[in-house]
């Protein structure tokens, strides 16, 4: 039966009971273990654990406070003054 041309009227699924909601739970576990691993095969695949290049205590520590008080120097704002208004509240 068609609702509209070339279109099927949407019907509900059923509500499973519990032991065939696990095993609809099992078989996508399958189903996805299955597909991760031939879109992925683990021969061409590695974990790597990657630091960030810029954490804290790092060679460049102090680098984002320089950019930043070069930025504002540029653009013509003492950093100085809007620190001291924001804490003069």
């Amino acid at each position: 039966m068609f609702d509209k041309p070339g279109r099927f009227p949407t019907v509900p699924f059923p509500a499973p009971i519990d032991a065939q909601r696990e095993a609809i739970a099992e078989a996508a576990r399958e189903l996805d273990r299955l597909r991760n691993n031939w879109l992925n095969p683990p021969e061409w695949t590695r974990e790597e654990v990657l630091g960030f290049p810029r954490s804290a205590g790092g060679p460049d520590d102090g680098l984002l406070a320089r950019l930043l008080e070069l930025n504002l120097a540029r653009a013509g704002v003492d950093w100085r003054r809007v620190v001291k208004a924001r804490t003069d509240v």
